[in-house]
């Protein structure tokens, strides 16, 4: 199914068809998933880890921000394999409280992000 009608198909994709589970999920086009508050991304997140296998592609470079990275990567690797997005917000950017809520201001602990990205990031120029 495409994004626009995923929400719309998410209930009967959620619930168990015949004992088995889908074999593979394909996210083309992943970068429209980058916001987790969106309805897409939500559906995304709850049909995704229901699949035995997860491919997230996509053609266009995420480079606006480290936190843009989060659902896609929650996506490939399961839920909880980076952490919540706000923990994941907190270790891989300047993650500070500005008084009216918490921002991320800038990258931070690339090299580590880098090195858990290897096994699951591929990208040719």
């Amino acid at each position: 199914v495409h994004y626009e009608i995923l929400d719309g198909w998410r209930a009967a994709l959620t619930r168990p068809m015949y004992g088995r589970r889908p074999v593979v999920a394909v996210f083309d086009e992943a970068h429209w998933l980058r916001n987790p508050r969106s309805k897409r991304t939500k559906s995304a997140l709850a049909v995704g880890p229901l699949a035995t296998a997860r491919i997230v592609l996509t053609g266009t470079p995420i480079a606006n921000r480290v936190t843009d990275l989060w659902p896609l990567l929650t996506l490939a690797r399961g839920s909880g394999s980076f952490g919540t997005s706000f923990a994941f917000a907190h270790r891989y950017t300047v993650h500070e409280h500005t008084g009216y809520g918490w921002g991320s201001f800038g990258p931070r602990r690339m090299p580590e992000l880098s090195a858990r990205l290897e096994s699951a990031y591929l990208r040719r120029e």
